[in-house]
């Protein structure tokens, strides 16, 4: 997880959601810095409605 994290900082994809291609919430990031997903992407995965 933080290895991936630390790619994304360097492709400078890090903080884009990889479903959307929307910002993810600063407040999100903090939580969870490895966070692919927005809190919306995210929510669709749990509920099974995302492929990811």
């Amino acid at each position: 997880m933080i290895q991936e994290a630390l790619a994304r900082i360097e492709d400078k994809s890090y903080g884009i959601c990889s479903n959307c291609q929307n910002p993810i919430q600063p407040k999100r990031l903090e939580a969870v810095p490895w966070a692919r997903l927005c809190i919306e992407c995210q929510g669709l995965k749990e509920k099974g409605l995302l492929d990811q």
